[in-house]
């Protein structure tokens, strides 16, 4: 499910601009501040998500942020190693894998916020921003 909101993000603002996408994630913002508000659940990193808003408006949060800082062409770069790595007849990638391609394909720098954003529990850094 994440993986279809990072294609969202970037079909949203190629076909009605920046300022499309955007709203999208000032409405995922709020809409995901409001869920987590009302949460009783103990917070998991997205990977191990398995709440609703957690699942799409978290990770709307998460993949705008990995695309402002990262960039587009790394995140491809990633997909295209998981494809290349799990393509049939492999087993299928799991969500792990993707964040060990994502690794792979970006700057030392990068890691911290690959981190936090995909395996850490701390979802303040998404609700402070934006």
């Amino acid at each position: 499910e994440s993986l279809a909101k990072y294609a969202e993000l970037v079909l949203l603002e190629q076909r009605f601009g920046r300022a499309a996408m955007q709203g999208l994630v000032d409405y995922e913002q709020q809409r995901y501040a409001r869920a987590q508000a009302g949460s009783l659940a103990a917070a998991s990193s997205l990977i191990d998500a398995d709440e609703s808003y957690d699942q799409y408006s978290r990770a709307t949060l998460v993949f705008a942020k990995l695309r402002a800082e990262l960039g587009d062409a790394v995140i491809i770069a990633a997909l295209r190693q998981l494809w290349q790595q799990h393509r049939y007849p492999a087993t299928p990638a799991s969500s792990m894998d993707f964040v060990r391609a994502l690794r792979a394909q970006s700057p030392a720098s990068a890691q911290p916020l690959i981190e936090q954003l995909l395996l850490g529990t701390d979802v303040r850094p998404l609700l402070d921003e934006e």
